[in-house]
C-alpha cells in the first residue's frame, strides 16, 4: 500500500455507493502507516467521526484481521461549545446517511458500525482494549470525551491520530486539557496529531 492506487481504488469503492472521500492522501498514508507500526501490538482498531467513511474504508482496507469499531451521529456534528468559539463547523455538518455507509462496510469482516453520540455510543466496547484510534471529531467537548474513553483502554505501544489538531481551537485544547503535557505529542503535518501510549 505505498502506491496511489489503493487511495484511488478506495474513492472508486465509494463513489459506487454514492460516498466520499472526504480525507486527503496524505492523512491515508499517515494512516495506514499507523496500522502497519501496531500490527503486533494486541488489541482492536475505531474511528469516531466516520462521516461518509472515507479514513474508515482506510483503516479497513489496512486492519488485516484485526477488529475495527466505526463510531458516528449519522446527523452531522452536535452543539458546538464555548471552547468551539471562532470555529467554521456548524451543528449537523457532516451529515451522512446510515444505512448507505453500514451497507458499504459491509464488505469488510470484523468491523462494527455504531449510531448515535459518543461515548454513550462505545458502552457496547467499554471490556475492549485498542491498538490504533482515528478521532476526527472536529470539537472540544466530543475530542475530550473520544480522550477519557479511549486513551486509557490503549495498549502499550498504541496509536491514536486525531485530525484537526492544527486547524481547530477546540481540538487542540482538548488534548491540552486532557494531557496537560503528560504526553509527547507530534505534529507530523498542518491539520493530525499522533500520540503513542507509551
Amino acid at each position: 500500500m505505498t502506491g496511489e492506487w489503493w487511495y484511488w481504488n478506495i474513492v472508486s469503492k465509494l463513489k459506487e455507493h454514492s460516498l466520499s472521500m472526504g480525507v486527503s492522501l496524505e492523512d491515508c498514508v499517515r494512516i495506514i502507516e499507523a496500522i502497519e507500526e501496531v500490527k503486533n501490538i494486541p488489541g482492536d482498531l475505531a474511528e469516531v467521526g466516520v462521516a461518509e467513511g472515507g479514513s474508515a474504508a482506510v483503516i479497513c482496507e489496512a486492519k488485516k484481521e484485526k477488529t475495527v469499531h466505526l463510531f458516528d451521529t449519522f446527523e452531522g456534528l452536535p452543539e458546538l461549545g464555548e471552547e468551539d468559539k471562532g470555529s467554521a463547523f456548524i451543528k449537523g455538518q457532516y451529515f451522512a446517511e446510515y444505512l448507505r455507509v453500514k451497507k458499504f462496510f459491509k464488505q469488510y469482516s470484523n468491523v462494527y458500525i455504531y449510531k448515535g453520540l459518543f461515548p454513550k455510543s462505545g458502552e457496547a466496547i467499554e471490556d475492549k482494549k485498542f491498538s490504533f484510534v482515528h478521532l476526527d471529531v472536529d470539537l472540544y467537548k466530543s475530542t475530550y470525551d473520544c480522550l477519557n474513553f479511549f486513551w486509557p483502554r490503549m495498549n502499550i505501544g498504541g496509536i491514536l491520530i486525531s485530525h484537526d489538531y492544527q486547524t481547530e481551537p477546540g481540538v487542540k485544547k482538548a488534548f491540552d486539557d486532557y494531557f496537560q503535557d503528560s504526553v509527547s505529542i507530534e505534529v507530523p503535518d498542518k491539520s493530525q496529531c499522533l500520540i503513542r501510549k507509551v
